[in-house]
């Protein structure tokens, strides 16, 4: 019942949430020097048919309480408005794009936090010695480059220098194959770039922080009993010490996301991944309002339901929570 009631709980709060964070978009460009209307009227881009369905649509035409509520409306709906770039609804146009940007971090992100995890565990068993030094001091001064100087690095030096990997996109441009499996192979090959400057960046982070929570986890009692016991070092260290170590870590795995999105932007940009990355980039660079609020919406629901996952799995890990 405990785990229930705090699930119920968080849930209620990330709606709050939600909704502040919507109210906030929604107000951003009505309170700025040019309003939603204005960049409608006067963007080539569109034509005058599409300029009128579009303001009565979201009731641009009509006091701001209306617009307020046709704004929720269109939302629920998943009507984000219409792209001045791409001409088509933004929703049409993010779905296009999310898939590419799930496989880059939903593929970095795995490999870092499990490698991240098993390193942060070597490092505590072994505190002190040169293994613990030498993965500390190199992991520190990998992340601490930024995402696109270790791009352009691996741009320049395996694109360019050593050509092994391809320098951008997604898959290789006007290559269209009929096995399946030919097609997969170019996908994971112009993934490996991308998806190790993240890795290199993020990996450091979990190890560090899940090494100085082991360090006191090990020295804890029941760790000490686990050992008297006859218990193996490792059912000891990822049984029992890592098991413990993992709650304030899924905390941090639930912050961190926005920063692994925020690298992701840049990462995407610096490959020309086609991901919702690269296309926020291009609807700041166009001006497409209605694109960059489609993003900051999308984001914000990812980030969100990422710390409400986390929140939610704290009953799994936590009997205390589980049994209230």
């Amino acid at each position: 019942m405990g785990a229930a009631s705090f699930i119920i709980k968080k849930a209620v709060m990330m709606l709050v949430t939600f909704y502040v964070i919507s109210t906030v978009i929604f107000l951003l460009p009505r309170l700025s020097p040019v309003d939603p209307k204005s960049l409608l009227a006067d963007n080539p881009r569109l034509t005058k048919s599409i300029r009128e369905d579009l303001i009565a649509s979201f009731g641009l035409n009509k006091p701001i309480l209306n617009q307020y509520v046709a704004f929720y409306a269109n939302l629920f709906r998943g009507n984000l408005g219409y792209s001045f770039i791409y001409r088509e609804p933004v929703l049409a146009v993010l779905l296009t794009r999310l898939p590419w940007t799930i496989l880059l971090l939903g593929t970095s992100t795995a490999i870092f936090i499990a490698l991240g995890i098993v390193i942060g565990v070597l490092q505590a068993s072994r505190y002190g010695s040169k293994f613990d030094v030498v993965t500390l001091v190199a992991s520190l001064t990998a992340s601490s480059f930024p995402f696109f100087w270790i791009g352009m690095i691996f741009i320049y030096l395996f694109a360019f220098v050593v050509p092994i990997f391809p320098a951008f996109g997604a898959t290789t441009p006007g290559v269209v194959s009929a096995d399946p499996l030919a097609t997969l192979e170019d996908i994971c090959w112009h993934l490996i770039l991308p998806a190790i400057t993240i890795v290199i960046v993020n990996i450091s982070r979990y190890s560090f922080y899940l090494r100085n929570i082991m360090v006191g986890v090990l020295s804890e009692d029941y760790i000490i009993t686990a050992k008297a016991k006859g218990l193996s070092k490792t059912k000891v260290l990822f049984k029992h010490g890592l098991r413990n170590a993992m709650l304030p870590t899924m905390t941090m795995m639930a912050m961190d996301f926005g920063f692994i999105l925020a690298g992701g932007i840049f990462v995407e940009t610096v490959f020309s991944y086609p991901g919702v990355g690269s296309l926020a980039y291009e609807a700041i660079l166009n001006s497409d309002y209605p694109l960059m609020n489609g993003e900051f919406i999308l984001l914000s629901v990812v980030i969100l339901v990422a710390n409400f996952t986390a929140d939610a799995l704290y009953s799994v890990l936590d009997p205390r929570i589980r049994k209230g």
